[in-house]
């Protein structure tokens, strides 16, 4: 299986996916220097990336190929938040329409509905779609712009000859602009992948034939067969959440290949500013291996410069197994140590509704004192009512806590303890967390250790309680 890895964790998943017999294409320079990989522009079984906002990665690939991957994932790295796609991208159906909508179209593809956006079709009309986006947490997005990839060649639907842009010598682009207006088949143009740069004529050619008798299968299928039909099946999507334990355990595993200060991933991933710095510390560590713990100091006391202070607000990102982002009430930094880094802090409250699992309602005047440590698994909460009494404590379970200079963020694991001023205390939302289990969105090593360190903590707060 050949991989591309791109991304602030290139160094460290390669590493691990070569060490599991895995084959690395259209790898960096310095990536194939670091690793000793061969040059290699061969078209990728699965090809990785990182998420927008750099804490995880997107995977895309064939099934089987996929869930080797995931299967190493699962194995050596701890706690990834696993999402993985409904349907696959560029999958063809053959769809119906049910309705039309303010943005386009619903079209059902069998079990699920995607959009068509933009365009309005008469309802129970059968339509060629491809997937475009196949809908991790939203929407399936279609078209009906059908293409047909290969290895080397994808056939689009208009009439013209395209070159990847990777592909950079003059002479090259040429051949492939000429052999492919030669070779077009009818009613189909051809883009040319970055791995045709290194393939014979006679190879590409065989390729495009073979593309050209596939997209005939598929459109006599169409004829053919009743909507709604999968007539061919694309890629499988998965977003991995990479989580601050996870991240500790990349930086080990990069560490071997190339000096790595702790947190290097952690850097990385707040901002191209401070990854500039870990880059620099990095380089001067490598020529001078006796200053890694001094400048490793000096990177820390440069990102911690912009944290926020005693004084001074903080958000809160509650991020939800479903993926769905929440913003909590902001707090007031009231105590802070650096080493390691912990916050507390004060969170006034409206009043209105009640607080979550406690039951008890929330009243004009309520406040809450939140202790936050970088890395943990948990976060405290104690809430008091205006002449600060206490009206019950919130332990919410979650990946490591990160703490970033705008926010604090972590992914809540449902599951949470919460202990009354009577000292009843009991483990809520298990239910939960178990079924996140059971899509696969954590592993079963992953699952079992929530469980073990929920009951460790209810343990130590009922001990406290008689103690």
């Amino acid at each position: 299986m050949k991989v591309r890895v791109r991304g602030i964790y290139s160094t460290a998943l390669t590493k691990l996916l070569l060490d599991h017999g895995f084959h690395i294409t259209q790898s960096t320079q310095i990536i194939r220097e670091r690793l000793n990989i061969n040059p290699d522009i061969d078209t990728p079984d699965i090809d990785i990336k990182d998420t927008a906002d750099k804490q995880g990665i997107i995977v895309e690939a064939k099934n089987e190929h996929l869930n080797a991957f995931l299967d190493v994932i699962s194995e050596e790295l701890p706690n990834p938040i696993i999402y993985v796609s409904k349907v696959t991208a560029n999958a063809i159906y053959k769809g119906i329409v049910e309705q039309q909508t303010f943005h386009g179209s619903i079209v059902k593809l069998g079990k699920d509905d995607g959009i068509l956006v933009g365009e309005k079709l008469e309802e129970g009309k059968e339509i060629l779609v491809r997937v475009v986006d196949p809908g991790l947490r939203k929407d399936i997005t279609l078209t009906t712009n059908i293409t047909i990839p290969g290895k080397y060649a994808i056939l689009i639907p208009e009439n013209s000859i395209k070159i990847s842009r990777k592909i950079k010598n003059s002479d090259t682009r040429q051949m492939l602009f000429v052999l492919g207006k030669a070779i077009k088949p009818k009613n189909w143009g051809i883009l040319w992948r970055t791995a045709a740069a290194t393939r014979e004529p006679k190879e590409l050619i065989e390729e495009v034939k073979q593309l050209e008798k596939k997209a005939e299968e598929i459109l006599k299928r169409a004829e053919k067969e009743k909507a709604p039909i999968l007539l061919y099946e694309g890629e499988r999507i998965a977003h991995i959440k990479i989580p601050y334990e996870t991240k500790r355990t990349l930086d080990e595993i990069r560490s071997k290949v190339t000096p790595t200060i702790p947190n290097h991933h952690f850097y990385k991933s707040l901002s191209s500013n401070f990854a500039l710095v870990v880059d620099l510390a990095e380089k001067i560590i490598s020529k001078n291996p006796d200053m890694k713990k001094e400048v490793t100091e000096q990177v820390r006391e440069t990102v911690l410069q912009k944290y926020p202070k005693v004084g001074e607000i903080i958000e809160i990102e509650h991020i939800k197994l479903n993926g769905k982002r929440l913003h909590l009430t902001p707090g007031k930094i009231i105590e802070k140590t650096t080493n390691p880094l912990t916050l507390k802090l004060i969170r006034k409250f409206r009043g209105g509704g009640t607080y979550d699992a406690l039951n008890i309602p929330i009243e004009e005047g309520d406040y809450g004192i939140t202790e936050i440590t970088q890395g943990s698994w948990y976060m405290k909460t104690s809430y008091y009512n205006e002449e600060r009494e206490l009206k019950g404590e919130y332990y919410n379970i979650s990946t490591g806590i990160e703490i970033h200079p705008q926010k604090v963020t972590y992914i809540d694991l449902a599951i949470d303890i919460v202990k009354w001023p009577n000292n009843d205390v009991k483990v809520v939302d298990k239910e939960e967390l178990e079924e996140a289990y059971k899509k696969g969105i954590i592993t079963e090593k992953y699952y079992q250790e929530i469980l073990k360190n929920v009951e460790i903590l209810e343990e130590k707060i009922k001990s406290n309680i008689e103690s």
